[in-house]
């Protein structure tokens, strides 16, 4: 009976959920001193950001640019902006517990015009990925989500980083409604956990 309550308890602790990571400010409401007669604002420093490269974040409100409002909120941002060599980028340091996470973001390419509009996304230093457009997935001022899946293999706490690429001409990609989430432990995983334990009580007993 104590190795079951023990396989038992091997269970609920794996079930247990680490503890999620917790990003701010990802839809960049946080705003001080955003001016609702100026539609936009540049900032080197936001609520969990910080500008790693560049001129810094340009904010930019529903009002800005015509027919492209926030996914989430009244703001979003832009980091090829505010004049010549502009590509920007911004970090923010997340505490994380290992396992695997879900990052995901809104991106709309700002402009038809090709080489301009790319975002990319890194974790800890490291590439995850990039976006670019317009092309059939993503289209001038048209919101789309973006994900990716990463690991985690221990505690600690890393940067993720969103940056432009591509020409620097103060035309770039659009993102808002940057999240982490946790991804669960599959319920196969307590299937086969929980097999395992009885199959070795099982034995144990009749030894």
């Amino acid at each position: 009976m104590k190795r079951m309550f023990l396989c038992v308890m091997a269970m609920a602790a794996l079930a247990a959920p680490a503890q999620a990571a917790s990003l701010l400010n990802g839809s960049f409401e946080d705003t001080p001193g955003f001016s609702g007669k100026r539609n936009w604002q540049v900032y080197k420093e936001l609520e969990g950001w910080t500008t790693t490269r560049g001129a810094g974040v340009e904010v930019q409100s529903n009002a800005t640019l015509r027919g492209i409002d926030a996914v989430d909120g009244d703001k979003y941002i832009e980091l090829d902006s505010h004049g010549r060599n502009s590509n920007s980028q911004i970090t923010q340091a997340v505490e994380f517990q290992a396992g695997q996470y879900e990052l995901s973001f809104y991106y709309a390419p700002r402009t038809n015009r090709g080489g301009s509009n790319g975002i990319s996304y890194s974790f800890a230093g490291d590439l995850l990925g990039k976006v670019a457009g317009p092309q059939s997935l993503y289209k001038k001022g048209q919101w789309s989500r973006v994900s990716t899946v990463f690991e985690v293999e221990e505690d600690g706490v890393y940067d993720i980083s969103f940056a432009a690429i591509g020409r620097q001409d103060s035309y770039g990609g659009l993102i808002d409604n940057i999240a982490v989430s946790e991804v669960p432990v599959p319920a196969s995983a307590f299937l086969l956990l929980g097999g395992l334990g009885a199959f070795g009580w099982m034995r144990r007993r009749k030894a």
